[in-house]
């Protein structure tokens, strides 16, 4: 018996140290979990006093916890002392049990809900930290808790040219909302543009309670001058409640002094490309300087490409960019139309790119490597051969076969579907009499004849005022040239090719707006004319007007409207002529349903066709915020800046730019938005 008992001992005793040791260990890893504090159930009014307390059980020894309370949010603020309660149990032979109570008095100081962060209390080393923790405010004498309503930005100091995104964010709803009335003004030595859709809501948990955050407005921020740049105070309606915002300030320094001829902030790589990549005296290739990457692509410049040793003349830049955390993200890619000016060996050199990357803060650069081009020298038949690379009018010859012959615009034109239905109905009626399948040919062949006819559009006739205009504009004579050109087009409206000749008449009568007008009406009557297009790219260049809304490429109606009458037609026949079984049904199918796409591509096509023309009319066209008077210019356009026109207002026009900026200029500073006649005496 006293055997078995003894044996038994150590067994015991190991159990309770074991099952001591783990009571200690799970006492003490309190001290690693974060405590929920105590918090009033209901919301409390603006004014009102009341607690927050924490209660926990911390094993150690006597040592007195030091409370580091955090930084409250506006809505509430200490009314008091905190007062720290520790009292001492007895927990057995491993130690002692401490019961721990915390009471922190605050004071409701405005509506609105109150994310208070943790609280943390230090036992000599040890620390035990507390649950964020939700307090709701109402306002006093009742009514809904309101949201906040905060400017979002990520940093504190700019550079001058430096684009950041800028967001208005409604904080701490409890459901989403959006807003029915906004007022911002624009603050001042910045450019200041809306990017709708730019940013996502957001949603935090704080214990069961989730809070949404959603941005009202978003903006691209770019400062112009060095010094304080301030978010004015901003107001919102939004869920019945009126909120405004704070003004929010920020540190605008210069750019270093290497990087302020391009005046780039961002992350980019910088490239380049000849094509072709060999050249003979007297031709020309295409010079690409790409530069692509994120950053303030609206402001900064790329470095212009000039040669000793070519002739170079700008062909335009082109820039694919949107709106990014970053500022912009994309690309500009610069053409230089580049010609040799003697046979050999020559060294092509691309001018360095300087810019202050936004992720090392530091100065980068990029040194292109120049390329040795070797011109070969050209033959003396080349240069019998080699045409003035100069522009010429449209004769008259050209301008009638460019003349579109508007088929979808005739209801004549649709009787060509009638042949189709013919043998559609003849083949259901006699289907099977080979006497009736030689009628049919027959009926099929007179009426595509008489359809066809009737379809067909007046020609340009090309009568002896086209021919005196072509004369006076080839000998330099612009004025009467762009005379005979309105008279001619007061019947023919519609005639690409006299737009282009007026357009080049304008251009060299030096009236470069309405040159950009006339190229650009050109080419919106059949924007598939690669000739047109190519023209009026390089008119543009020239007259460095780099930041043009760009022309949507389409064909013309009267391809899909061919399309269409082909699918129908054969749909049509296919029924008549055959049996309805397998293979005729399945094809029957297919080309009435190519003949619905061409049809829904004949009507959009036709769309963009009539899509207004409009250019700014003058130098220095200011651009206002509100279409008044006496607002204050902020952006200036340039003669032959093409825009888009929408909303009219008293003597002023809403803009918008092919920046994607909008805003307010006067009407008759813009062609295209009333009539407009060809003439050499103005407009």
């Amino acid at each position: 018996m006293a055997g078995n008992r003894y044996a038994g001992t150590p067994r015991r005793r190991t159990l309770l140290v074991v099952c001591g040791l783990l009571l200690a260990v799970s006492l003490r890893a309190v001290g690693d979990e974060r405590v929920q504090p105590i918090v009033p159930g209901d919301p409390v009014s603006v004014g009102d006093d009341f607690l927050l307390e924490l209660e926990f059980t911390y094993p150690g020894g006597n040592e007195q916890p030091e409370l580091s309370a955090p930084e409250y949010p506006p809505q509430v603020t200490s009314s008091g002392e905190a007062t720290i309660e520790v009292s001492s149990r007895l927990s057995g032979a491993f130690g002692d049990g401490r019961q721990v109570r915390v009471r922190v008095p605050l004071r409701a100081a405005s509506a609105g809900r109150a994310i208070i962060e943790e609280f943390s209390l230090d036992f000599g080393g040890d620390v035990v930290r507390t649950k964020p923790v939700l307090i709701e405010v109402r306002p006093r004498g009742g009514g809904e808790i309101p949201f906040d309503l905060v400017w979002h930005v990520e940093l504190e100091s700019l550079y001058v040219g430096q684009t950041i995104p800028v967001s208005l964010e409604m904080r701490n709803l409890r459901e989403a909302a959006f807003p029915d009335d906004l007022q911002v003004s624009e603050p001042n030595n910045a450019e200041f543009v809306s990017v709708p859709g730019l940013g996502g809501i957001q949603r935090k948990s704080i214990g069961d309670v989730t809070l949404l955050t959603i941005p009202a407005a978003a903006y691209l921020l770019t400062p112009t001058a060095p010094g304080e740049l301030t978010l004015p105070q901003a107001q919102l309606r939004a869920g019945g409640m009126t909120r405004t915002a704070a003004p929010r300030s920020f540190t605008v320094q210069e750019l270093p002094e290497e990087v302020r001829g391009t005046g780039a902030y961002g992350q980019f790589d910088y490239t380049f490309e000849l094509d072709p990549p060999a050249l003979v005296e007297g031709s020309s290739a295409t010079l690409f300087v790409r530069l692509h990457g994120e950053g303030n692509f609206d402001q900064l410049q790329l470095p212009s490409f000039q040669s000793h040793e070519f002739i170079v003349a700008g062909e335009g830049v082109r820039r694919r960019v949107e709106p990014s955390a970053g500022g912009y993200q994309g690309s500009i890619e610069a053409r230089y139309r580049i010609t040799p000016r003697r046979a050999g060996t020559i060294e092509l050199r691309v001018p360095p790119f300087v810019w202050f990357d936004s992720a090392e803060q530091r100065v980068a650069r990029i040194v292109p490597s120049p390329i040795r081009l070797d011109v070969e020298a050209r033959t003396d038949t080349a240069r019998a051969h080699e045409e003035l690379a100069e522009r010429r009018p449209l004769t008259v010859e050209e301008i009638e076969r460019m003349q579109p012959a508007n088929w979808y615009r005739q209801p004549s034109s649709y009787l060509s579907l009638i042949p189709g239905m013919v043998v559609l109905v003849l083949g259901m009626v006699v289907r099977r009499r080979r006497a009736a399948a030689g009628s049919t040919a027959l009926l099929v062949g007179l009426f595509v004849l008489t359809s066809l006819l009737g379809a067909s559009a007046p020609p340009l006739t090309p009568d002896n005022r086209v021919a005196q205009a072509v004369e006076a504009h080839t000998q330099g004579d612009y004025l009467e040239a762009l005379n005979i050109y309105g008279e001619l087009m007061t019947e023919w409206q519609e005639s690409p090719g006299l737009w282009y000749n007026a357009g080049l008449a304008y251009l060299g009568a030096g009236r470069s707006a309405e040159a950009v007008y006339s190229l650009r009406r050109s080419v919106m009557l059949d924007p598939g004319l690669s000739t047109l297009r190519n023209e009026l790219n390089s008119v543009e260049a020239e007259l460095e007007l780099d930041r043009q809304l760009e022309l949507p490429f389409v064909y013309h109606p009267d391809l899909f409207f061919l399309l269409m009458i082909v699918a129908l037609s054969a749909a049509a026949v296919l029924g008549g002529l055959s049996a309805l079984r397998g293979g005729a049904i399945i094809g029957i199918v297919l080309l009435c349903f190519c003949g619905i796409l061409s049809l829904g591509a004949m009507v959009y096509s036709a769309q963009v066709l009539e899509h207004p023309v409009t250019v700014v009319g003058s130098e220095g066209v200011s651009m206002r915020r509100i279409p008044d008077h006496e607002a204050g210019a902020w952006l200036q356009l340039r003669a032959g800046s093409a825009v888009d026109a929408s909303v009219r207002h008293g003597d002023f026009v809403l803009i918008r730019t092919g920046d994607r900026v909008e805003g307010w200029v006067e009407a008759d500073s813009l062609i295209g938005t009333g009539g407009f006649t060809v003439s050499g005496n103005g407009r």
